[in-house]
């Protein structure tokens, strides 16, 4: 058959039809036969080129068969038919159908781009953005998986590892919230929490002694005394008594 460039040659009258790979071409009354340009495969004969389907994507020229397309590879996509290339999955998004449009990463989760799946957050992070890397929490505050944000550590815990639920406060100690590894405030003298979970230490009342600032108040014995907050009980002066309790 007579050449007439890259790719094509005219149809002579042996010619039936065009071999695979190449479909007919028609101008100025000529007829040839052309390579399949890509995206495209062409069986040969008669048939016109034929579009490889979504998720899949022909960058030669001269495909002969649908076996020719190429499925897109893990975390890229394709939504249109004819397509030389597949697209790389953008970054907050997850490609798990590569003939379907990209879907958003719901909050608390995340992908860099170029990927099937969506990630979960990890505990101990946040993920603000749901196309950007996670980023740890700061001390006194803590985060679970799945978790968009991070929290202030809630009253009456502290937070020793962001990456797990509050601890309660010990018996004698307390907090207003926010604490992380350094733990909870203990009790000043004169004041006690002899219940874990507290927010604030409560004062020793009058007469009682504090001196064990995780147990309840123990009540002065007979002639020794106590005000409001003091820690232990005081002898009564020479020429003066007391009852329990006072």
């Amino acid at each position: 058959d007579p050449i007439i460039g890259f790719g094509r040659h005219l149809l002579g009258s042996d010619d039936a039809t065009c071999s695979p790979g190449t479909h007919a071409l028609t101008c100025n009354a000529s007829t040839s036969c052309e390579d399949c340009a890509p995206g495209y495969y062409c069986e040969g004969g008669a048939s016109s080129p034929v579009a490889c389907p979504a998720g899949t994507a022909l960058a030669s020229y001269g495909g002969s068969s649908a076996a020719d397309c190429s499925a897109c590879g893990a975390g890229d996509y394709n939504t249109l038919e004819g397509q030389a290339a597949c697209t790389k999955c953008p970054a907050g998004y997850s490609c798990a159908d590569a003939a379907a449009t990209p879907q958003p990463c719901s909050p608390g989760a995340y992908s860099l781009g170029g990927g099937d799946e969506c990630v979960a957050c990890p505990a101990g992070h946040f993920c603000s953005s749901t196309g950007n890397a996670p980023a740890r929490c700061e001390n006194g505050t803590y985060s679970l998986s799945n978790w968009a944000y991070c929290v202030s550590c809630p009253a009456g815990h502290f937070c020793p590892n962001s990456a797990l639920v509050p601890t309660q406060c010990p018996a004698g100690t307390a907090s207003l919230g926010g604490e992380g590894a350094g733990g909870c405030t203990v009790c000043a003298l004169g004041t006690y929490a002899n219940v874990s979970g507290l927010v604030t230490c409560a004062q020793c009342p009058e007469g009682h002694s504090c001196a064990d600032v995780a147990a309840a108040p123990v009540v002065c014995a007979n002639g020794t005394y106590s005000a409001l907050g003091d820690y232990l009980c005081r002898d009564c002066e020479a020429g003066t008594t007391s009852g329990v309790g006072a």
